[in-house]
């Protein structure tokens, strides 16, 4: 089945996050990004974290929620279910 799957994948390669008292499994991406929106060259340089949550442990959250992750606060700014089992969390460090 694939949850289970989905399961086995989250246990190998995810870390701990705490999301409404709960702690779950993540993964977790703080990816450096350049956009080039420009055609003289500018850029624009950002951090982008993010978690990918299996949707059954995040049912319900919504934008401005809280995520704990490395022992850092989280701000939910996108909530992006995929409808596969999977929810994208687009993260902020401030509040939203």
């Amino acid at each position: 089945m694939f949850y289970e799957d989905l399961d086995t994948f989250f246990t190998d390669f995810g870390i701990e996050a705490v999301y409404n008292l709960v702690t779950i499994t993540v993964l977790f991406d703080k990816n450096y990004k350049v956009i080039e929106p420009f055609q003289d060259g500018n850029v624009i340089e950002s951090y982008g974290p993010a978690a990918t949550c299996k949707s059954s442990d995040v049912e319900g959250i919504t934008q401005g929620e809280r995520m704990t992750i490395n022992d850092i606060d989280y701000y939910i700014k996108e909530v992006q279910n995929d409808g596969t089992g999977i929810t994208v969390l687009l993260l902020s460090e401030d509040a939203v």
